[in-house]
């Protein structure tokens, strides 16, 4: 089980968190408000068609969002579903969760 965890703040240089945290890990994304509301359109997105939403960052990182296999995801790679991937393009791995 994840347990998710938001602190809301609109303040660019002090952005708010979303920590998403299992049991023996934790990973904070940094976010304002309006970065966090573009999670609304994640039904839009496609790993085929390249279509991913850019919310937030982590370790300086940008952080990019997908909807697949039915489960909301962290993760610009389909085969990957359920994971958290962070690059600097969408495609390029930085961090991997599992």
């Amino acid at each position: 089980m994840v347990h998710v965890i938001v602190e809301a703040r609109n303040d660019a240089g002090n952005p708010g968190v979303v920590k998403l945290q299992g049991e023996t890990w934790e990973l904070k994304i940094w976010a304002t408000t309006d970065e966090l509301w573009k999670l609304a359109g994640i039904e839009k997105t496609d790993w085929d068609q390249r279509r991913m939403l850019k919310v937030g960052t982590c370790s300086s990182a940008p952080v990019w969002w997908l909807l697949g296999r039915g489960l909301c995801c962290v993760s610009p790679v389909r085969e990957h579903a359920g994971r958290v991937m962070l690059g600097t393009d969408g495609v390029e791995l930085v961090v991997l969760v599992a």
